[in-house]
């Protein structure tokens, strides 16, 4: 089917549409299993547009209500005939609720509009078993030629790391007729045929809705160690999978660019002789240094953690030139700025809803009309840069256009407008691997010539740290930040993992700050800001600063805590010891430059509490004498602690302090 006939194909299908909302499902299941199962249960009946599962953020468990967006002649007379349907034991409520979710229209909008160019993923099967030692080419024609029968084939997709293929095709009943090739032998093997998704009833695998919560769904995938699992199985039982794909990963890297992916030259850590011994001897343990100076990008950038402002938190998609400029201004003139707060960074809905004529991203006409390389020249003739976002995607998490298959063209836009920062998200990718999709954009940037921060917006879906230290200056390693409590913590816990990962030139990016968006307290956001300066994650504001509070100043403008963040030693503070009901006291410390140690005492109780720090458990030797600095009191606590340090902390507070053995000055902060 050509694209002139799918436009028209969408352009027919104009058939009644309607929102119900299902409840009776058990909420302990995990969201994918859910989604699944409503899939199966409501597609029997008309197209599904759109599942919508949402997330509680305070217990980051589903909602007992989903919402589904149908179509059909019949489609919400056939909708309610499945009331009280018995699924796995739990039955189904349903019933029509009113389309007033303007996001879950957007979504529907976007598959109906003549965004379709590139929208050649519709209807797919996943296909494995075939020889994978033939060229590439040999393989595309033979499954071509194979599965010639089932339909109008769009596009073949060859895996890199799992060696499967994805087939798509324009019709819905070429995926039942594909389906049943399962078992059928290609070059003398039997191949395993399995679904993808349905692209026209639900967003490609992964989507993601108005809250970035899941709303695709996609067949199970073979990890990249499977292939290696049972002859490695008789070396050693013990071995955890992340392991075996690490492995797995080793003969991928031939095939990846290496042009800008040096390794970073820094030194390793080494133990101290300032005043006796500094570090003991479990420093190391504790620490796990040993990948440090060695895993990093090294394209010049990102020595220390990206600092700066990203739109999203506060502004959504409510954005436009307007703020872009009187966001930099306000940098500026609050002073932000000159602390490090360099990177203004415009997130999703800045392009028009379609490429050009030509196929280029342009930006939307009615919110961006002077274009970005205006706003680029505005942004640098204040002295900061400007960032821009896309999605390794066909479509960003809104629905605008993706860069998935348009990497080198993107790029070149983006370096012709001046663009030096590049967040690259998650959405709309096929089922594609990661590894598979973030590499062409990493090439396409250095190809440029221009250097350009390339930040990975991956979720930490398929645990970034450990191959994206070769891809981009920084990776996400968790899901979107909420601004609660509950969230916040969560992502600190989850990105502390990955402690050992991290350094110059690469960065774990547990999300931006939410400090000053009103949903946490002062104390709160103290620890949100202490914790994530002391895991070295990008320092990106996400609030409105053009009118910050007094409050959210004094927090962002800490010179003694951001001084932490970009301690150039670079190496990621942890998570050190915990004690009280659900390990809510905790100490968190890190080591910096000049043999000195920062070290953070978080209340999570819900009162206060007395937090102490052992020199053993932090990794002094036990022996050594400290003056003990606060940071947010801005003020020498003792010139001479010893042995252990402790302080009473407020309920959900946090304190943050420096280290500096005796004879070291408090000038390095």
């Amino acid at each position: 089917m050509s694209d002139d006939e799918m436009k028209a194909f969408l352009k027919r299908d104009r058939r009644p549409r309607v929102r119900i909302s299902v409840e009776g499902y058990d909420t302990s299941l995990p969201k994918e299993d859910i989604n699944k199962a409503l899939v199966n249960i409501f597609s029997s009946c008309c197209e599904i547009i759109n599942v919508r599962i949402p997330i509680d953020p305070e217990t980051s468990l589903v909602e007992r209500r989903a919402f589904i967006l149908l179509r059909g002649d019949d489609a919400e007379d056939k909708a309610l005939q499945l009331n009280g349907s018995d699924v796995g034991g739990w039955k189904v409520l349903v019933q029509v609720t009113p389309e007033e979710d303007e996001e879950t229209l957007r979504y529907a909008t976007a598959l109906d509009d003549d965004l379709m160019n590139d929208r050649r993923f519709w209807f797919g099967v996943d296909v494995r078993g075939y020889d994978t030692s033939l060229p590439d080419d040999d393989v595309k024609s033979t499954l071509i030629q194979h599965f010639s029968s089932c339909g109008d084939i769009t596009i073949v997709l060859l895996g890199i790391v799992d060696r499967c293929a994805k087939i798509y095709f324009s019709q819905q009943d070429a995926e039942g007729k594909a389906l049943k090739l399962n078992g059928s032998e290609v070059g003398g093997r039997k191949i395993t045929v399995r679904l993808v998704a349905t692209v026209v009833n639900n967003p490609p695998p992964f989507a993601f809705d108005s809250e970035r919560q899941m709303i695709g769904y996609s067949c199970p995938e073979i990890s990249g160690a499977e292939g290696l699992r049972q002859p490695l199985m008789a070396i050693t039982k013990k071995m955890k999978d992340s392991v075996l794909f690490l492995f797995g990963l080793f003969s991928l890297s031939v095939l990846v660019s290496q042009s800008i992916a040096g390794r970073v030259k820094a030194p390793l850590l080494q133990q101290s002789n300032t005043n006796g011994l500094v570090f003991s001897k479990s420093f190391n343990s504790i620490y796990d240094t040993s990948l440090y100076g060695r895993l990093q990008l090294n394209n010049g950038l990102a020595r220390t953690p990206q600092m700066g402002w990203n739109s999203w938190n506060f502004f959504a998609c409510n954005i436009n030139e307007t703020v872009i400029k009187e966001t930099a201004d306000a940098l500026v003139s609050s002073g932000l700025a000159d602390l490090g707060y360099i990177h203004v960074n415009i997130d999703d809905c800045w392009s028009n809803l379609k490429r050009d004529s030509k196929g280029q991203l342009v930006a939307h006409p009615e919110t961006f009309p002077s274009g970005i390389k205006f706003l680029a020249d505005y942004i640098h003739s204040k002295g900061l840069k400007l960032g821009i976002y896309s999605d390794a995607g066909v479509f960003t998490c809104q629905a605008y256009p993706g860069s998935l298959f348009h990497e080198v063209d993107d790029a070149d836009i983006f370096a012709s407008w001046g663009v030096d920062y590049l967040k690259y998200d998650n959405c709309f990718n096929l089922g594609i691997k990661p590894i598979e999709r973030y590499p062409p954009m990493r090439d396409a940037l250095n190809a440029t010539g221009r250097s350009v921060f390339y930040s990975l917006c991956e979720w930490g879906v398929d645990d970034p740290a450990l191959w994206a230290k070769e891809v981009g200056n920084s990776w996400r390693t968790t899901d979107d930040i909420n601004d609660t409590w509950a969230s916040m913590t969560t992502i600190a816990d989850l990105n502390n993992k990955w402690a050992s990962y991290a350094g110059p030139g690469g960065w774990n990016d547990p999300d931006m700050l939410e400090v000053g968006n009103g949903g946490m307290t002062y104390e709160e956001y103290r620890g949100h800001f202490s914790i994530w300066a002391l895991m070295k994650a990008p320092l990106l504001i996400g609030c409105d600063v053009r009118n910050m509070t007094a409050e959210t100043f004094e927090i962002l403008s800490n010179k003694e805590v951001i001084a932490v963040n970009q301690d150039p030693l670079g190496v990621q503070g942890r998570k050190i010891q915990v004690n009280g009901v659900d390990d809510c006291q905790q100490v968190w410390s890190g080591p910096l430059s000049g043999d000195r140690m920062v070290v953070a005492l978080w209340n999570r109780c819900s009162e206060p509490a007395t937090i102490a720090a052992s020199w053993d458990m932090i990794g002094l030797e036990s022996t050594l004498s400290v003056s003990v600095r606060d940071l947010w009191q801005h003020k020498d606590v003792t010139d001479n602690a010893s042995v252990s340090f402790e302080a009473q902390v407020d309920a959900h507070d946090c304190h943050m302090y420096i280290l500096t053995p005796q004879t070291v000055s408090h000038s390095a902060v």
